[in-house]
């Protein structure tokens, strides 16, 4: 009968060790991002810019995707890049212009992803 208390006593231990680990860990990486300056003055603009868009004024939208060839990264790095940029596109734009994603929603969702060779081809 002590093994289910031996069994109990190391998930429980387990669990708590997990949990403080992703604690510290979780707060380090949000300090991390913190560090950023997220008044920098070119992306103000470009929010700026995404709330003055008319969704009304175009007839399609799509969402477009540049992977620079470059970096040399793998076919399942690239799909989860994408994947974290066309998620960071949709909640900004959340935020900022929510007509817009509206219509892109309207217009099937399309994401376009293309190739570009380098930084310079951005």
């Amino acid at each position: 009968m002590e093994r289910p208390y031996t069994l109990l006593a190391v998930a429980s231990v387990s669990l708590l060790i997990g949990f403080f680990f992703g604690k510290i860990l979780g707060n380090s990486s949000k300090t991390s991002y913190d560090l950023v300056d997220s008044s920098d003055e070119d992306d103000s603009r470009n929010i700026t810019s995404l709330k003055q868009i008319n969704p009304n004024h175009f007839d399609e939208f799509k969402l477009v995707l540049l992977v620079r060839s470059d970096l040399g990264m793998t076919k399942g790095k690239i799909a989860a890049q994408c994947s974290h940029a066309t998620l960071a596109c949709y909640k900004t734009l959340q935020k900022t212009n929510p007509q817009l994603i509206r219509a892109w929603e309207n217009s099937g969702q399309p994401k376009i992803t293309l190739k570009v060779n380098n930084y310079d081809e951005l």
